[in-house]
């Protein structure tokens, strides 16, 4: 029994007990592994500390053992649930600030942040519900998932030119924000990142747009739907709906986000824009009108589900650049009959039963030549045999003269080949005339395509 109360007393001392390399002054701090830096850590192993209260400074540089060493991290659970704490300066040497590191600090009031901070992490200021503005500086790029969720009394924020990335409900149950200033290059946003503040909800009716992204869709939903150019994504979630028919992409679109245009059973066949990149989860789960599928060459990423349960479609192309598949992307696609695969399966992932309960027996597989044999042994492909066969040429998708890959062929296009003629570039549609190369010939041939559709 002595020994039994022992070994608890070792466990709770262990759970108290500090798991930092030195503390100096009110703070910890662990030594990072270059050996040079450090960043605060939590005073305790389960997070925060015993006593802080009022203003806390971070500062940029500490002495420990008479050494300097610059201050670049607050340390995931640093401060976590120090609710005496009112007010935080962070140092000009921290470069992130990491999960959880004030999480449920009730009583903060105010955070200033460092001139170098770059990253403010996973739930990092989450339940921080006394804050009221939130002034992030540059040269911070990302705000990670849930960062600032449930800051109920939260109203204004300031964002930085430089900020890419917001993560999924970012400012999540932040109700009271009216304001919202900057951020006007985001690239990229979660789910409900915005979504739930008085800013989204006064937005006017139609497409909302947060710097380069589609953040959502406000009021009724329309039959047909143009996003605008400039864009280079499109918010998770986007729209769930049957009435939904039509929709034009911007000629800038890099990413479309998951379960963006998810069971829009009427959606009919889009065209993708040669600068897409990635197709996100779920992206097109359930979109039955579907019939031909064409994935551009620049397109890298298909993500898990990306069309799955899109029983429609009866012809798919996949571009050159797919590098990954994810798992079941085309399962259920029972109506598949026509394969085009360009890209050499040395180079693609594939993830579990891409095509699972998918084509039928009878689906052809068309490879270009020099992948048949390895089309023929590959995972997952293998199991189109007999039906695969070397017959593509290195042709990009899409149609003749379709320089900017907006899915028509116009004077848009005269204009994309001009300006690729001017900075002596090329995209993999710009080769018009095929000749392997772009130039003055491709221009000739691309005004004689659309002078001769025109008549």
């Amino acid at each position: 029994m002595t020994r039994f109360f022992t070994c608890l007393l070792f466990a709770a001392a262990m759970l108290t007990a500090g798991a930092y390399d030195y503390k100096v002054g009110d703070l910890c701090y662990d030594i990072n592994e270059d050996g040079n830096t450090v960043s605060v850590a939590p005073e305790k192993s389960n997070g925060g500390y015993n006593s802080l209260s009022g203003v806390v400074t971070i500062p940029r540089m500490v002495l420990i053992e008479n050494r300097p060493y610059t201050v670049t991290a607050i340390a995931r659970n640093a401060f976590y649930y120090c609710k005496n704490i009112t007010d935080v300066s962070v140092g000009d040497g921290v470069i992130k600030i990491d999960s959880f590191a004030f999480e449920d600090c009730t009583g903060l009031k105010s955070v200033t942040f460092g001139r170098v901070l770059q990253i403010i992490g996973f739930s990092s200021f989450s339940g921080c519900k006394s804050l009221t503005t939130l002034d992030i500086p540059e040269p911070v790029k990302e705000i990670q998932e849930s960062a600032f969720e449930n800051c109920t009394s939260l109203t204004t924020i300031t964002l930085p030119s430089t900020l890419l990335t917001i993560g999924r409900s970012a400012f999540a149950r932040c109700s009271k924000v009216t304001t919202i200033n900057g951020g006007e290059n985001v690239e990229r946003m979660g789910r409900n990142a915005i979504s739930y503040t008085k800013w989204y909800s006064n937005q006017p009716d139609g497409v909302v747009y947060f710097g380069k992204v589609a953040a959502g869709l406000r009021g009724d939903i329309p039959e047909t739907l143009t996003f605008k150019e400039g864009i280079v994504s499109i918010a998770p979630c986007f729209v769930n709906n049957d009435i939904l028919i039509n929709v034009k992409f911007p000629s800038t679109l890099r990413e479309i986000g998951e379960e963006a245009f998810a069971a829009c059973r009427n959606l009919n066949n889009v065209t993708f824009p040669s600068s897409l990149q990635v197709i996100g989860s779920q992206a097109f789960d359930a979109c039955m009108a579907f019939t031909e599928v064409v994935i551009p060459d620049n397109v890298t990423t298909l993500e898990s589900n990306a069309f799955s349960r899109s029983s429609g479609i009866t012809k798919l192309t996949i571009g050159k650049g797919v590098t990954s598949i994810g798992s079941y992307a085309f399962t259920s696609c029972t109506g598949l009959q026509q394969i085009y695969s360009y890209p050499d399966p040395d180079n693609v992932t594939m993830g579990r039963d891409v095509f699972y309960h998918g084509p039928s027996a009878s689906c052809v597989l068309h490879v270009k030549n020099e992948y048949l044999g390895k089309y023929e042994v590959a995972d997952q492909w293998k199991n189109f045999m007999p039906n695969i066969v070397g017959d593509l040429t290195d042709q990009p998708s899409g149609e003749k003269g379709d320089v900017n890959g907006d899915g028509e062929v116009g004077i848009a296009d005269v204009t994309q080949l001009v300006d690729l003629l001017v900075t002596n570039s090329e995209n993999e549609r710009s080769d018009v005339n095929n000749d392997g190369e772009t130039g003055i010939a491709d221009l000739t041939m691309l005004v004689s395509i659309i002078l001769s559709s025109s008549h």
